[in-house]
This record gives C-alpha cells, structure tokens and sequence, in this order.
C-alpha cells in the first residue's frame, strides 16, 4: 500500500489546498479515478506544456500543470428530476 501524493483540502470560497509529491502517471489516474492508459492519453495531449518526466516520476511543477490542465477531480450529485428524456 502507497501513500497518497496527492491530497486535497477544500477551504472556503472554493478555494483548495492541494499537497503534492512527484507522481507517476498510475498516481495520477488514481487522483483522477480513471485508467492508467486514458490518463496517459490525456497527458500525451499537454507533452508540450508539461513536458518531460524524470524517469517514471513527474516533477511537482509537472503535477501543479497537469492539475492546472485538467482541474480538481470531483463527484458530482445531481436530482434525477432534472434529466430530461430526449
């Protein structure tokens, strides 16, 4: 079992405090609840912003980019009165 490298702490006025260690990409899946080669497709997408990883590990500016890109992960709840049939 890993620690997390990531952790979140939502503080008012939507603002976040985010904790970050250098991850590699299975980390980062993790975070964002999705499968290691969709993460890897979506980092394949921001290589030039983002840009190489020191070995298996991305750097923490790497992470703040990335996260910068794709934004906090989160779950969202809804009313199912609001889905309308098409």
């Amino acid at each position: 079992m890993t620690a997390q490298r990531i952790t979140i702490k939502e503080l008012d006025g939507g603002k976040y405090e985010v904790d970050i260690k250098p991850c590699r990409i299975i980390d980062l899946a993790n975070f964002y609840g999705m499968n290691r080669d969709t993460m890897r497709e979506h980092i394949r997408h921001m290589k030039n912003e983002v840009g190489e990883r020191c070995g298996q590990f991305f750097t923490i500016a790497q992470v703040r980019k990335i996260i910068g890109e794709l934004g906090i992960p989160r779950k969202v709840v809804f009313d199912t009165d609001l889905i309308k049939e098409s």
